[in-house]
């Protein structure tokens, strides 16, 4: 199979789901099931809290918060189509202090973490107060970026 081409894969109920190939760009990639799942329960975990500002979803967002020098991290969909939605992500977020960001497979998967239906190419989770109860989820998904991005 090319890159090019689309892989299909189907689920238990017979509908088809159709995965698109990764970016050429997806890197750093997290693909262990534990460092996702840390990931994913964070975000999880800042779509329920009351906290104003800890969660940014969606590429104009995303980018509003980089600009305005926001510290977290950023979880982009490595599936992305058009790439060109996502790609001044990992150059913007290197040149700004403070930010990392990480590549996960699926922007569906990416989107179901934000508890909706839709899919969600770009999320970014600032770093939240310490006496805050999603701090200690924060600095444990903070500790999977940092060391994907170790690894690049």
């Amino acid at each position: 199979m090319s890159d090019n081409e689309m892989e299909t894969t189907t689920t238990s109920t017979n509908e088809q789901q159709i995965r698109l190939p990764l970016l050429p760009f997806a890197q750093p990639l997290v693909t262990s099931e534990k460092d996702v799942s840390k990931l994913f329960k964070v975000i999880s975990k800042a779509v329920q809290s009351k906290e104003k500002n800890v969660l940014h979803r969606g590429i104009k967002n995303v980018n509003r918060a980089i600009r305005k020098k926001v510290k977290g991290f950023v979880v982009l969909a490595g599936d992305s189509y058009p790439m060109d939605i996502i790609s001044h992500f990992p150059e913007l977020i290197k040149a700004t202090e403070g930010v990392e960001f990480v590549f996960v497979e699926s922007k569906v998967e990416l989107g179901k973490a934000t508890l909706t239906k839709r899919p969600a190419c770009a999320i970014m989770v600032a770093e939240p107060p310490k006496e805050s109860k999603l701090y200690k989820y924060y600095k444990k998904a903070n500790k999977v970026v940092s060391s994907a991005q170790q690894q690049e």
